[in-house]
């Protein structure tokens, strides 16, 4: 790749893979420092990603999901929320971002903006045939959480009490509810104690 790109160095597709490559090495670079090779090309990596996108061809919508996901990782949620909502001008429907957007609205303590988001997401849940029903439990846990969070405590255990009732077969659908459930009955003893 970075040989292609000494040759021709207006493959700006290329970047984007050669932007991942480096900003998640260095991302995982923490866990091996002790390795004399690995380093941290994290700021490198995210221009390389930026380029894909602003000269790319083909990967102008990958490069700017994975950057998406980059700034939250990173934990730069005002900019995973800008970059979000560009991509929603041009793909209103793009789940993808109305993930991040409520994950970074939530870390933000806006969970106003967070719910709207979620909301988004459980009616796209309700009304497609790809949804599965644990990616609707999660969605009512986490709007749950952030009713809880607002203190409105009845619409928090309206979500809640229906994600931890939940059982391992949904619409005659065995599903793995990971830890949602669970989490939600920890929430619903949480709230009474506070009441």
């Amino acid at each position: 790749m970075k040989h292609s790109l000494e040759l021709k160095n207006d493959l700006w597709d290329a970047y984007y893979a050669l932007g991942m490559y480096h900003f998640w090495t260095g991302y995982y670079s923490k866990f091996f420092s002790w390795l004399p090779f690995v380093g941290n090309a994290k700021g490198q990596g995210i221009e390389e990603v930026k380029t894909a996108i602003e000269k790319g061809v083909y990967v102008n919508v990958e490069a700017s999901s994975s950057l998406l996901r980059i700034f939250f990782t990173e934990q730069e949620y005002d900019k995973a929320i800008t970059l979000a909502q560009e991509i929603l001008r041009k793909y209103p429907d793009y789940l993808y971002c109305y993930w991040y957007l409520a994950e970074s609205y939530t870390q933000l303590k806006e969970y106003d903006q967070a719910i709207g988001s979620l909301e988004w997401i459980q009616n796209y849940f309700d009304h497609s045939d790809l949804a599965g029903p644990t990616g609707l439990l999660e969605v009512k846990y986490k709007l749950g959480l952030c009713y809880y969070e607002k203190k409105d405590y009845d619409k928090a255990l309206s979500f809640l009490t229906e994600v931890a009732g939940s059982n391992m077969r949904i619409n005659n659908e065995y599903v793995n509810l990971n830890e949602y459930p669970r989490l939600a009955d920890k929430l619903i003893k949480k709230i009474e104690e506070e009441k």
